[in-house]
């Protein structure tokens, strides 16, 4: 015994001068944490990486089949000795395990293969009864059993087999990501650290911006601390979360609405899309619960929705305030749907689901109106150069906000200005929201939702189409709005961009231009 434990001290020192850092290994089924990137897990300082093989009965054939594990071991003598081999386990089953720390994954090559099988020991007393003759068909049946048992084990071998090398190969991918990424950081002189940074510097001034959009994945999810719920949206949930000492909105995106996530992805991925009037882009990464996979969306944090900010308001937006907000949101829709050339060249985009619940409320940082906007949600938003994989006989946005042209199918296919200016209509709405918000001519309205007397809270196509088609309905303009000067000029551009001809609509730099004369108008009369 002494033996043994002056060589279990002299294996923990060994161990311990190896590193004094946490070891990156490869893991699959019960050896991955709940929370894991890319099939890795983490050991603690003095930890190792293992892999093993057990015979374990499946209970549905009642057969012995092969089953791996890889994972993370901690640095205690517990992890020690069962790496030897030396702690109790099932008799009845055969058991491998190989351990190994010598490098990040070392675990992913190693290769346990199960122990020869042991002899039942026979006794050597003699027996006076001759035993009785097998009848012949029973050694037939037994043949029959066993070749169907071999088929069966073969058939369930090769499927366990192709299942994890899909794995690995999955893995491996990832790992030749990660890889060449750092290879290119490394090549311009940057150690891990400033690796980590230049990744996030670069994601952080490219969605909304250009470039990069994409983290290394592990990066993201280390650094991620949630805080609250904070909405759920058509594509799932919005959290709180702080990422490098930073408050961040968290949109999380599950595989059913993979596609919404790609879109907004590449949307973000688009060059000089940057903008002080669209949601920032901070980073993304995917990850997952254990049961599930889950895409994340990380941006800046800004208020809430401009839908609670003026339904929630006690008090009424002072004119000044709702001048600024309406212009911040046609300044940030203007960047959109223009065409940028340059030295890179940054497509005219439409939105597609314009409405108070996918703008933002930010403070303004300038000082002037306490509050602007920002355009957010850009799950049905296309660029114009994809306009070719647009489905133009699909609906698709807010019922409530849709253009007329829209609501009764005529508006014009493939025509990307006809989607811009159903993008002005929608807005034209949001104009009015604001409008019923203001105390600009000393009165206020409060808040209601576009139609909300003629359609309710969940209208149909069919509501809609009625509605705003073939009774051609507009929103109420309380009579009081065209007694003030400003107001009034303010009503007659809202007008204009509800017009039931499309091209009788402004573009959105019209508005843009028109909101900021009534703003220079408000502090000079």
């Amino acid at each position: 015994m002494s033996r043994l434990r002056i060589f279990c001290v002299f294996a923990l020192f060994l161990i311990h001068l190896r590193t004094g850092s946490a070891l990156e290994c490869f893991c699959e089924e019960n050896g991955c944490a709940e929370w894991h990137v890319n099939n890795t897990c983490h050991a603690a300082a003095g930890g190792k990486c293992y892999a093993t093989i057990r015979e374990q009965l499946d209970e549905k054939t009642n057969l012995l089949v092969q089953h791996y594990e890889y994972g993370c071991l901690p640095g205690d003598t517990g992890a020690i000795l069962q790496c030897r081999g030396n702690l109790p386990r099932q008799v009845h089953f055969r058991f491998q395990i190989l351990c190994c720390n010598d490098k990040d994954h070392c675990n992913f090559d190693l290769e346990p293969t199960l122990p020869p099988t042991t002899a039942v020991p026979t006794t050597h007393e003699s027996t006076t009864e001759k035993p009785k003759e097998t009848p012949p068909w029973v050694h037939g049946v037994i043949g029959l059993m066993a070749l169907c048992a071999v088929s069966l084990f073969v058939g369930l071998g090769c499927g366990c087999y192709w299942r994890k090398k899909g794995r690995r190969t999955a893995f491996m991918k990832a790992l030749e990501h990660q890889s060449l990424t750092s290879k290119l950081l490394k090549s311009a002189g940057l150690d891990k650290e400033e690796q980590d940074d230049q990744h996030i510097e670069q994601s952080m001034t490219s969605g909304s911006g250009s470039g990069f959009p994409l983290l290394v994945q592990t990066t993201v999810a280390r650094q991620l601390h949630f805080i609250k719920n904070i909405g759920k949206g058509r594509y799932g949930e919005v959290w709180k979360a702080r990422f490098r000492d930073q408050d961040v909105a968290v949109k999380i995106f599950s595989t059913l609405d993979e596609v919404s996530w790609q879109t907004e992805m590449d949307l973000y991925g688009t060059q000089m899309l940057r903008h002080e009037n669209i949601l920032g882009f901070v980073a993304s990464d995917i990850g997952g619960t254990g049961s599930c996979t889950q895409m994340l969306l990380i941006t800046d944090f800004h208020y809430g929705a401009l839908f609670d900010y003026l339904r929630e308001s006690q008090t009424p937006l002072p004119g000044w305030t709702m001048l600024s907000m309406a212009h911040s949101i046609a300044n940030g829709l203007s960047h959109l749907h223009a065409q940028i050339s340059g030295t890179a060249v940054k497509p005219a985009i439409v939105h597609r689901d314009m409405k108070s619940k996918n703008i933002l409320v930010k403070a303004d940082h300038s000082g002037k109106a306490g509050v602007v906007c920002v355009i957010a949600d850009f799950g049905l938003a296309i660029r114009e150069d994809a306009m070719k994989s647009l489905d133009t006989d699909k609906r698709q946005g807010t019922r409530r906000y849709m253009a007329p042209e829209l609501l009764d199918f005529t508006i014009k296919k493939n025509n990307f200005e006809a989607l811009k200016q159903s993008d002005i209509y929608s807005f034209s709405l949001i104009m009015w929201e604001l409008a019923r918000c203001t105390d600009l001519s000393g009165q206020r309205e409060g808040y209601d939702l576009p139609y909300g007397p003629d359609v309710g809270n969940d209208p149909s196509f069919d509501d809609m189409r009625q509605v705003v088609c073939n009774q051609r309905k507009r929103p109420t303009i309380a009579p009081y709005w065209n007694q003030h000067e400003i107001l009034a000029k303010y009503v007659s551009m809202m007008v204009e961009c509800w017009n039931p001809n499309p091209s009788g609509r402004r573009t959105a730099l019209s508005v843009k231009k028109g909101l900021a004369r009534l703003q220079e108008q408000l502090l000079i009369p």
